[in-house]
């Protein structure tokens, strides 16, 4: 009695610790959105507008970490290229192939639809999670 007790508790508290462990997707998704509320998204989007007149018309760039603006340091990432002028992928997370971050999509850039593979969340204007 008193051994089925204990492996009822015990199950009991994996269950609850289980629950309320956020997945790494979670906790990602959660620091984005609370640092760009933080950062404000137009402060984003015009150190990005800043950023391509200093970068000028090169194309897909690696941008050195200790170059980047305040808006963009904030976020902590491991890796931002910029794809060609106004858009950008800030990597806040890298595990084996997986990157997550911010992505500042481009004022023309035409958004592509999520699948089981690439999530986009849009979280504002020209600013979304992109989880691959």
């Amino acid at each position: 009695m008193k051994r089925s007790f204990m492996i009822s508790i015990a199950a009991l508290a994996a269950l609850l610790f289980a629950s309320s462990c956020e997945s790494n997707n979670d906790r990602v998704r959660r620091e984005v959105g609370e640092t760009l509320e933080a950062v404000t998204p137009a402060k984003i989007l015009n150190d990005a507008n800043d950023l391509d007149a200093r970068l000028g018309a090169s194309e897909e760039l690696s941008i050195p970490l200790d170059t980047l603006p305040a808006s963009f340091a904030v976020f902590n990432p491991v890796e931002v290229r910029r794809h060609y002028p106004g858009s950008y992928f800030i990597t806040t997370a890298m595990w084996n192939q997986h990157r997550t971050g911010l992505w500042i999509a481009a004022p023309t850039e035409v958004i592509p639809t999520s699948t089981k593979y690439v999530t986009y969340k849009k979280l504002a204007d020209r600013l979304y999670l992109h989880q691959n």
